[in-house]
């Protein structure tokens, strides 16, 4: 259609759909361009601006909801920036355009999602316990009534019951995840089970055996008497690497008072490797990063039975264990690792 011919509306949503896949491209294409990441968040910030005045300026077009979840989407990724987080005014417009959205019987499946996915972002920032539970249980029954996404729902779920076991009030915990348990969707059904395998475990002490990178056994029971953290990790994971200092810290100066780390690796097996290769490219890489420790490997990622034993859907995740080899606490980071490990170390 001759340009004369197309209506304000149509060039303005064409314009966003040009810059999104000039993103899309330099996303896929550019990341090890000198420059990339600073010519990236030029082109985020500017589909933000374009598709935030598509959604505004033209109420009656059914796109605006489109162009909505493109704005929302690229707040989410404005969030990832450490310091370099959105102007107050733009917070502002998109917790607007969520709450429009969501009341909207209209709104797109992709806008409902976005608003969902970044309206769980903003849960994460509440430091209130009581406010965060009782906000992400009420965001959870959005999800359940306006998308009920598998993958948004297993994220909700795993903060929740990642932030009640934080608290540490055991019967909460409990009874949220038996509901989960008897009501949830499979893959709910499955973490809630080992999540319940944990808990018990702060009562029994756990019990496994597994092959070390180098193909030694180890019985988690000859280590009775030792404090232990259970670390699951992969190479690939960019909060697992993040880790890795405070691990190495606490390691070096606990490990001769009675403190081990068994590391769970949920790499997985790269096309034409077989079993020895892909240990060996995984203890290549714990030894450039300086990871003294034990770590079982099999190969299967996210399918690693211990994984699944214990409900992990994400990570890094962990399991501290007393001497006595019962969970005393899940998923700790930097600094409350070393000050659980002291504690339980002088008891």
């Amino acid at each position: 259609m001759p340009e004369e011919q197309r209506s304000e509306a149509d060039l303005a949503f064409e314009q966003l759909e040009a810059v999104t896949e000039t993103v899309r491209q330099l996303r896929n294409t550019m990341p090890g361009k000198r420059d990339f990441q600073g010519l990236h968040r030029a082109y985020q910030d500017l589909t933000a601006a374009l598709a935030e005045a598509a959604f505004t300026k033209f109420p009656a077009d059914p796109r605006r909801w489109d162009a909505a979840a493109i704005a929302l989407r690229q707040s989410a990724a404005f969030h990832d920036r450490g310091n370099d987080a959105p102007e107050p005014e733009w917070q502002a417009r998109t917790a607007e355009m969520q709450t429009e959205i969501l009341a909207a019987p209209d709104a797109s499946t992709s806008a409902v999602g976005a608003a969902l996915s970044l309206g769980l972002n903003g849960v994460e920032k509440i430091s209130d316990a009581p406010a965060f539970v009782d906000s992400l249980d009420a965001h959870i029954v959005q999800i359940e009534r306006r998308l009920p996404d598998p993958a948004l729902l297993n994220r909700a779920y795993s903060m929740l019951i990642g932030k009640l076991e934080q608290l540490g009030d055991l019967s909460v915990l409990g009874a949220r995840l038996e509901r989960l348990a008897a009501d949830g969707s499979d893959q709910l059904k499955a973490f809630a089970r080992g999540r319940l395998a944990a808990l018990a475990g702060r009562d029994t002490p756990l019990e496994f055996t597994f092959e070390d990178l180098t193909g030694q056994g180890l019985n988690i029971a000859d280590l009775r008497g030792e404090v232990v953290l259970l670390q699951y990790w992969a190479s690939w994971c960019g909060p697992c690497r993040a880790e890795i200092p405070h691990l190495r810290d606490v390691y070096a100066h606990y490990h001769e008072r009675g403190f081990h780390i068994i590391g769970l690796s949920l790499d997985e097996m790269h096309e034409g490797e077989d079993l020895g290769q892909a240990r060996s490219r995984v203890a290549r890489f714990m030894k450039d990063n300086d990871m003294a420790w034990r770590t079982q490997f099999d190969g299967l990622g996210w399918n690693n039975p211990l994984a699944a034993r214990f409900g992990v859907l994400s990570i890094p995740a962990s399991l501290l264990l007393d001497k006595a080899g019962r969970v005393a606490a899940v998923n700790l980071r930097g600094d409350a690792l070393g000050v659980q490990v002291e504690r339980l170390i002088a008891t």
